[in-house]
C-alpha cells in the first residue's frame, strides 16, 4: 500500500491556462486567483501562457531566458 501522502486528492475547480498548442496547464482556480506575481523562466519567443495567466489572475509577471540575447531582438 501507498502511504496516504501519495493518493491523489480531488480538486474541484479546475482551470486550464495556456494555448492548445503547447496543450495548456491545468490549476486549481483559488491558485489562479490568489498569485500575485508569476515568475516565468525558459519563455524563448512564446510567451502565451504567461499572457493568458496575467489576463486570468490579473497579476504582475516577470519573465527570464538565458537564450535570448540582443541579437534576438534585431
Amino acid at each position: 500500500m501507498l502511504p496516504s501522502d501519495y493518493k491523489p486528492t480531488v480538486v474541484e475547480d479546475l482551470v486550464r491556462i495556456g494555448p492548445d498548442e503547447d496543450g495548456g496547464y491545468v490549476l486549481p482556480g483559488v491558485v489562479v486567483e490568489n498569485t500575485d506575481l508569476l515568475l516565468g523562466f525558459g519563455v524563448n519567443d512564446d510567451w502565451r501562457f504567461e499572457e493568458a495567466f496575467k489576463a486570468a489572475a490579473s497579476c504582475d509577471v516577470v519573465c527570464f531566458d538565458h537564450t535570448v540575447t540582443s541579437a534576438w531582438w534585431f
